[in-house]
């Protein structure tokens, strides 16, 4: 789910679900692609920036090949369109965009994240940071504090001019679903890999 204001809250999931709520109600919406019989259709996330920008990401995918096609949705003044998109079949692995999911920084800047961070300039995405791990989330106070995590125990922080790792937090054997902070405090979210045991970290 994904909101720039109370009356403004959009959500979306499996099978193409798209909703938005205007403050009254919760209506149905949609994107015009085309689904061939025997694929089913995710959206996996959905970020608004304002009431009249909306980004989304999705995919289709065929069993029979197997393939998979990755979708950047964009609704701009009441009217979605596909931006951008890339299919990815057994033995490839490059990617236009972040397929895991978006963010949307305090300052209005729009990211992608998947095995690395693309930034958004409004008509292509730029490579921000490449690791060999799947990033499953960001959050950040401002684009001089952004922190991302993901699988096999992966915490980045970005300070404004570098990247760092904290390396001492890997682990083969876990996965960081989740990053919050405020600026002063930060926790983090994660899971062990069989399903054993929730994490939770706290730093200041």
């Amino acid at each position: 789910m994904s909101a720039s204001a109370p009356n403004d809250i959009w959500t979306c999931g499996s099978n193409g679900t798209l909703y938005h709520f205007d403050g009254t109600a919760w209506r149905k919406d949609s994107v015009a692609i085309t689904v061939p019989p025997g694929e089913f259709f995710l959206l996996w996330d959905v970020k608004a920036k304002s009431s009249s920008e909306v980004y989304m990401i999705g995919n289709t995918h065929d069993n029979s090949i197997p393939r998979t096609t990755y979708y950047f949705f964009s609704k701009q003044q009441g009217r979605w369109s596909v931006v951008d998109s890339f299919a990815l079949q057994p033995g490839q692995y490059e990617s236009k965009f972040g397929q895991n999911g978006l963010w949307i920084s305090p300052e209005g800047t729009l990211f992608s994240f998947g095995p690395h961070i693309r930034r958004w300039t409004g008509s292509s995405w730029v490579m921000v940071y490449e690791t060999f791990n799947a990033i499953r989330t960001m959050a950040g106070t401002n684009e001089s504090n952004i922190l991302a995590v993901g699988d096999f125990g992966l915490l980045l922080h970005f300070n404004g001019n570098d990247w760092y790792e904290f390396t001492e937090l890997r682990n083969p054997n876990v996965v960081y679903s989740s990053v919050w902070t405020d600026g002063l405090e930060i926790f983090v979210v994660g899971f062990l890999n069989d399903g054993s045991k929730t994490l939770i970290l706290h730093g200041r």
